[in-house]
């Protein structure tokens, strides 16, 4: 499922995805972003991945399973093409933020996994 509402000032996306193949996924997200004095925007973002695996799991092994982020971002609108946009990210899971996939057998027996990770984000973005 997929809504948006935008206008010139306001943009307000949803999106939700379920389904089965080797698990059970549910993801979605919502995203508000607010045009404040020209170019300018403010943008903030929620985004969920669950696995739910057909075989047991090890307890070592859960945060791989799971994704939570909160992201909130200042754009700077170029042109209505091409945006510079700065970001920061709170994760907290391993599915989608984990060190390689050789390394992380030797990091849980080691240490454990860090679940909660924080990202800075600077991009330009071009749409067409």
């Amino acid at each position: 499922m997929q809504l948006e509402y935008s206008t010139e000032k306001t943009l307000l996306r949803f999106e939700y995805v379920t389904g089965q193949k080797i698990a059970h996924i549910d993801a979605a997200y919502i995203e508000l972003a607010r045009r404040v004095h020209g170019p300018w925007q403010i943008a903030g973002r929620y985004e969920t991945i669950t696995l739910d695996p057909d075989d047991q799991v090890s307890p070592v092994a859960v945060s791989l399973l799971d994704h939570d982020e909160w992201v909130i971002g200042l754009n700077y609108w170029l042109n209505p093409a091409a945006v510079i946009k700065l970001a920061y990210h709170e994760i907290d899971g391993n599915l989608l933020v984990h060190p390689d996939l050789d390394e992380i057998t030797e990091i849980v027996q080691a240490e454990g996994l860090e679940t909660d990770s924080r990202l800075i984000s600077l991009g330009v973005q071009f749409s067409f």
